[in-house]
């Protein structure tokens, strides 16, 4: 299943965290209004993921499945 994490602040990034524990279970974007979170979600989504500054974006154009509102 691949997520994407809407707000990469603390409860954002524990949920990261969390998934990266499940079996099937990717993070594939990131959204986040604050430019210091998108980089906290960017260190512990890995390189791979796609950054959005807007979750709209993410909601429109991002690979997910499903989506975590943190």
């Amino acid at each position: 299943v691949r997520y994407g994490i809407i707000g990469t602040g603390m409860m954002g990034c524990e949920h990261i965290r969390n998934l990266d524990l499940i079996d099937g279970a990717e993070v594939t974007a990131i959204a986040d209004d604050n430019e210091q979170s998108r980089g906290w979600g960017r260190n512990f989504a890995g390189e791979h993921v796609e950054v959005y500054e807007d979750y709209r974006e993410l909601l429109r154009r991002a690979p997910v499945d499903a989506v975590v509102v943190a």
